[in-house]
């Protein structure tokens, strides 16, 4: 009964599967991008077109996320990257005014 369990996978299986499930992400985003593109030529409606033209342009950016989120090494630099960022942020923000309490009365 162990064996057909999740736990008994050994790293080779875990990382074939791993593979899978990202090259069907990126199936399935392309698939949404061409029926997108076709949706916006043929349609005459402009709600239609624009959200047909929204999908499509959102295609590059969850592609590289798929990609990024897909592998463990380009995760941990993007969430390095990430907290490098908030911190030049944090370090950026422009001062407060200060309020003295003789400016009150």
């Amino acid at each position: 009964m162990r064996l057909h369990g999740k736990g008994s996978q050994d790293p080779s299986t875990k990382v074939h599967v791993r593979a899978l499930q990202t090259v069907i992400s990126f199936l399935l985003l392309l698939a949404v991008y061409f029926v997108s593109l076709t949706i916006s030529g043929w349609s005459s409606k402009k709600p239609v077109t624009l959200l047909c033209q929204a999908a499509g342009l959102l295609y590059p950016s969850s592609h590289s996320f798929v990609l990024i989120w897909g592998n463990r090494k380009l995760k941990e630099a993007f969430v390095s990257v990430l907290w490098q960022a908030r911190w030049c942020l944090k370090e950026r923000k422009p001062p407060s005014p200060q309020i003295n309490n003789s400016d009150i009365m």
